[in-house]
């Protein structure tokens, strides 16, 4: 199984993308926070395969946490998930470690998609960020 942890501070859209991917046999959700720092508490004793992560989040911001992620969980892939389409924080993601980057407007059956692909050693972006 793929160990999921998300990032975000829309409590409804974490708890309806969460849903989802514990529907799907081959995810298992470990974390699920409203902020950086409750996501490193949670990580603390479940590291996640990936970490679907927000860009605009109260504290710490996902564009800020990237590195420290990227830095004390190495193993861990992130992608962003955010309704951000503008070039300078996307290339700031990927440039920070980023490996994916997702609108939150993504149908859950893309994001399921992508999560897998991302695992399977792919760079999931949706397509109004890929052009």
């Amino acid at each position: 199984m793929i160990r999921i942890a998300m990032i975000e501070d829309d409590a409804v859209i974490r708890q309806n993308v969460t849903a989802f991917l514990k529907k799907d046999n081959r995810f298992t959700i470990t974390a699920s926070a409203g902020s950086v720092e409750e996501g490193l508490e949670a990580f603390k004793t479940h590291v996640p395969d990936i970490l679907i992560l927000d860009i605009g989040l109260p504290g710490m911001s996902g564009l800020s946490a990237i590195r420290l992620f990227r830095e004390k969980f190495p193993d861990t892939d992130i992608v962003m998930f955010t309704v951000h389409d503008d070039p300078a924080p996307i290339f700031e993601a990927l440039c920070s470690g980023a490996s994916g980057y997702l609108i939150k407007t993504t149908p859950f059956a893309d994001i399921a998609r992508s999560l897998n692909e991302l695992h399977n050693g792919g760079a999931p972006m949706s397509p109004q960020i890929a052009r």
